[in-house]
């Protein structure tokens, strides 16, 4: 009886080979924002929140500007941490705020807006393929 309890329960687990067909996966569950439609939302001043989930070395070497530094090993426990965004002097984003986070390439950031979706987080999107390429679109 265990030996079968343990082979459906590791049946139902998916596994995967890196983080990259990992973040393939949670594409599939997540929406994407074209770099075209962030572009205009920002030229609008749209009410949106801009994160970059990237390492703060990635953010000082270059940045969309008005995004806000949540890097991605610290997103989900300083999302819904109102201490965190008043020292940003930010309010905590909303469950139905428009949140669209982003990291180099967009893998990064599929997982993060997996991760915001389980949190609660019901406007959520992915930037298209990343800082890299809303470069592509600005320069």
């Amino acid at each position: 009886m265990i030996v079968l309890a343990i082979f459906v329960l590791g049946g139902c687990m998916a596994s995967f080979e890196d983080g990259n067909e990992l973040a393939e996966v949670a594409k599939t569950k997540i929406s994407e924002m074209p770099v075209d439609s962030l572009i205009v939302k920002l030229e609008n001043y749209e009410p949106i929140l801009l994160l970059d989930i990237r390492q703060v070395e990635e953010f000082e070497e270059g940045n969309i500007a008005g995004s806000v530094l949540l890097s991605r090993g610290e997103l989900e426990f300083k999302i819904s941490n109102e201490s965190y965004w008043e020292e940003m002097f930010l309010y905590s984003p909303l469950p139905e705020d428009e949140i669209v986070v982003y990291c180099k390439s967009g893998a990064r950031a599929a997982l993060a807006a997996e991760s915001l979706q389980k949190l609660g987080f019901s406007n959520v999107y992915s930037l298209q393929g990343g800082y890299l390429a809303y470069k592509a679109k600005t320069e």
